[in-house]
């Protein structure tokens, strides 16, 4: 993930012909059932997100579970890594793999730097043979990886009696070709050490031979130098088992910066250029809308709710050789999304879909969009003039809505995919209104639509919902663009939308 990576990353796993059983699948518009679909958890002693596995949407279709041993302690690098995840995650019986982003050895946490002579002490020293008369460096390293292998040791003992045939796996330095960790973006070749000296450590010292080692790139970034290859850091079959890819993307099916990535870690062509692969079983590790994208800040914190159906659709047209796909949590919660299910196998189809199209001065009739997306133009000067929009579900729900046109004010309402505003006449409309009711034309009671407009001058407006105004009236100011959304009330995505409205964005 780019920019200020706070979000405690992992996650997930399981190869696609490794140990879980297959899945019954029912009414499915989930990802095929080739792609294992699971969660990330939480991180130390904060595993904040195991409430997944018992909402009703999602109880037994998250078949992968993942955490982070960390807890971002930096003043005690022992501490700094904790043993609650045992508890608290061993008892769901499920494949599981592990990450810890460890504070910084040389002091500060995860994201501060070391230097190259620091980092190749630490990469070429073997763990096994750091003791006390070792550089403070080297001590507190030792102190932090043996705590992992304690707590992993730990896990294995007490996920084995809940599923003897659990698989666990360790994804140690994630995202290494980036630079927003303390072992990222070094030379390659000690990284490569680095890594085979942990392997070794784990496997072979402390005998954790049932270990299985994850190796998670981060997707490549075009328009940041300091994000190399994902190959450049790979350090040998003999030490991965599986590889994994951090794809966050606002629109993935289209996505160069995730597609060349795939293609390296799986082999294929990208942009004429064509990649061997690794030859491992492969998965998405991380996954999620862009960081800093539409949906989600540099932060981590949510704008908007994000279509979870684009990933799933993605996956299935542009990526089919992911046997498994983990979705990350917080911003990115499927529960804080729409859609969310869509990237669980056995997940019911959800009860509706939205689409809406515009007609834009110099272009006509736009594509079909859907569910928060972009209808009409931004940045572009162009007056929308009419939309059109519909509701498919199953729930009896219609969508009314009422647009004031330049010169005939508001025109009188229509619903479900009816043409509203005026085409051929060179107008603009400048406000909207939009409805959900039932088929007795009574307000809907269990969903709200969601709306906001772009208007001239002004840019985007607040979100308003359920038949308020948005736009403008009587200040001659087009509306250029505009964005729906149809949410369950009392779900993670419309508490979400809530906040927007009260606080006026």
């Amino acid at each position: 993930m780019t920019f200020n990576k706070r979000k405690r990353t992992i996650i997930s796993l399981l190869a696609t012909t490794l140990i879980l059983s297959p899945l019954v699948t029912n009414k499915v518009y989930a990802v095929p059932t080739t792609c294992t679909s699971g969660a990330f958890l939480g991180w130390g002693n904060n595993l904040d997100n195991p409430s997944i596995m018992n909402d009703a949407a999602y109880t037994g279709k998250v078949n992968i579970v993942s955490f982070d041993l960390a807890t971002f302690n930096n003043a005690n690098y022992e501490g700094s890594i904790s043993g609650d995840s045992a508890a608290k995650v061993a008892p769901l019986g499920k494949d599981t793999i592990i990450s810890a982003e460890m504070p910084n050895p040389a002091g500060g946490d995860t994201h501060s730097d070391i230097s190259d002579q620091d980092f190749a002490t630490v990469a070429n020293t073997k763990i096994q043979d750091i003791n006390t008369s070792s550089s403070l460096l080297l001590q507190n390293y030792k102190t932090m990886i043996s705590r992992i292998g304690d707590e992993i040791y730990n896990y294995h003992q007490k996920l084995n009696t809940y599923n003897a045939n659990a698989t666990i796996y360790y994804r140690p330095f994630h995202e290494m070709n980036a630079s927003w960790f303390w072992w990222g973006e070094h030379d390659s070749n000690q990284f490569k050490q680095l890594w085979i000296n942990i392997h070794d450590y784990l496997v072979n010292t402390r005998g954790l031979s049932w270990l299985k080692f994850c190796y998670s790139a981060n997707e490549s970034i075009t328009t940041d130098s300091n994000v190399k290859d994902a190959l450049d850091y790979y350090p040998g079959g003999q030490y991965v088992d599986n590889v994994g890819l951090d794809g966050y993307s606002d629109d993935p099916e289209n996505d160069g910066d995730v597609k060349k990535t795939y293609a390296e870690l799986v082999g294929g062509t990208y942009n004429g250029q064509t990649y061997q692969g690794l030859g491992k079983p492969f998965g998405f590790t991380e996954l999620g809308p862009k960081v800093g994208g539409d949906y989600v800040d540099t932060n981590n914190r949510q704008i908007r709710p994000f279509d979870y159906q684009k990933l799933s659709n993605a996956i299935e047209k542009n990526y089919p050789k992911a046997g498994y796909s983990i979705v990350f949590d917080g911003a990115y919660d499927p529960r804080n999304n729409i859609h969310g299910t869509s990237l669980f196998n056995g997940a019911e189809k959800e009860d509706g879909s939205l689409s809406y199209e515009a007609h834009v001065q110099n272009i006509g009739w736009q594509s079909n969009v859907s569910d928060g997306d972009t209808a009409g133009t931004v940045g572009q000067g162009l007056r929308m003039e009419a939309i059109k929009i519909n509701y498919n579900n199953n729930l009896g729900l219609h969508l009314h809505y009422q647009t004031h046109v330049q010169n005939y004010g508001w025109m009188s309402e229509v619903k479900d995919g009816e043409l509203a505003g005026t085409t051929g006449q060179s107008l603009r409309t400048e406000a909207i209104k939009i409805m959900l009711k039932d088929s007795s034309g009574n307000n809907a009671s269990n969903y709200s639509v969601y709306y906001r407009t772009q208007v001239e001058n002004i840019g985007w407006t607040p979100w308003k919902k359920n038949g308020d105004v948005s736009g403008t009236t009587g200040k001659g100011l087009r509306m250029e663009s505009l964005q729906i959304y149809v949410i369950k009330n009392g779900t993670g995505a419309a508490q979400a939308m809530e906040k927007l409205i009260q606080s006026g964005k």
